[in-house]
């Protein structure tokens, strides 16, 4: 008789047959093999846009992290303005402001030739070569000139008479077509044209702003009685030009109306002279005004001075006495 013990003991056979059973369904077969495939290939189609989409996101959340924590800058922007100029206007019409203006007319404040003669140096006369000045003067008692870096340097100011390059050698001047020709001493030579209608007469060179280098003066034209000059200046080697004409015209010599102009040269400038007579040539009202040539014009040295010559005493100085000229 067996104890409760040996019945609960399976037996070889049982326990394969057992065994059987349960593996059976398990085994594999070509519908499981096909159903598992099918399944992989859905989960594959889904992976690569769920990881594309998530790498988007990510990106964005990067991107918006940076701009979140970058600390901002910001630009100022700083406008120049323009420098203001002011322009007043004067009871004659002109305007004055910063810089030159220029005063070449007595309608202007000048007291320079009357334009109303006709054989007068202030007229603008082709005929008989005047022109109307066109200067500008700065009424300062100063008139340093900047000078220029490629000029040489001068051995004397100033300069002697005819020293127009600074080497303490005369330098020739002669006419040539309607200007002149200077040959320099230091080497080659400069041109010097003169304004339309001009006939080149005398000339000399003169130091009138004691740099050490002599201006030219040379004669224009002359035309009843009255000789017109211009001025020009040694500016480098080889480049000689005429200085703008100042406010009052550089004139020697007298008309039939009763007027008379004169000027003398020195190392401070042009002292010009200008009269004009009421009574038939027996005294002149006579008014001498000295300028000195710069790079930028003329500046007027001290105040002008008028007074009241019998002719004798004022004709004169109705004359081109500067250098060779007189």
């Amino acid at each position: 008789m067996n104890t409760p013990e040996q019945r609960d003991v399976l037996g070889p056979e049982e326990l394969s047959r057992l065994l059987h059973a349960a593996v059976e369904p398990l085994r594999p077969s070509p519908e499981a093999y096909q159903r598992i495939q099918a399944g992989v290939e859905r989960r594959g189609r889904w992976r690569a846009p769920l990881f594309a989409a998530g790498g988007v996101v990510l990106a964005g959340v990067v991107a918006l992290a940076v701009l979140l924590l970058r600390p901002s800058q910001q630009n100022h922007v700083i406008e120049v303005q323009p420098p203001i100029s002011l322009t007043v206007g004067t009871q004659d019409g002109t305007a004055s402001g910063p810089g030159p203006h220029p005063t070449n007319s007595p309608s202007h404040g000048g007291t320079g030739p009357s334009s109303s003669a006709s054989t007068g140096p202030g007229t603008s006369d082709p005929t008989t070569g005047h022109s109307t000045s066109t200067g500008s003067v700065s009424p300062s008692a100063s008139s340093h000139d900047p000078g220029s870096p490629t000029r040489p340097t001068p051995v004397a100011r100033p300069a002697k008479a005819g020293d127009i390059d600074g080497d303490g050698t005369v330098d020739s001047i002669r006419p040539s077509g309607t200007g002149v020709v200077v040959s320099l001493s230091r080497g080659g030579s400069a041109s010097v044209p003169l304004p339309a209608g001009s006939t080149p007469g005398a000339s000399t060179a003169v130091d009138l702003d004691g740099d050490g280098f002599a201006e030219l003066i040379i004669q224009t034209g002359s035309s009843n009685g009255v000789a017109t000059y211009a001025v020009a200046r040694y500016l480098t080697p080889r480049d000689i030009e005429l200085v703008p004409a100042p406010p009052r015209q550089i004139a020697a010599g007298t008309d039939n109306s009763g007027e008379g102009w004169g000027f003398s040269c020195g190392s401070n400038g042009i002292q010009f002279v200008d009269g004009k007579s009421s009574d038939g040539g027996q005294t002149y009202q006579v008014t001498t005004t000295t300028l000195k040539p710069t790079f930028d014009g003329w500046s007027q040295q001290g105040s002008p001075a008028t007074s009241t010559m019998a002719a004798a005493a004022a004709t004169p100085s109705f004359a081109a006495r500067c250098g060779s000229l007189g």
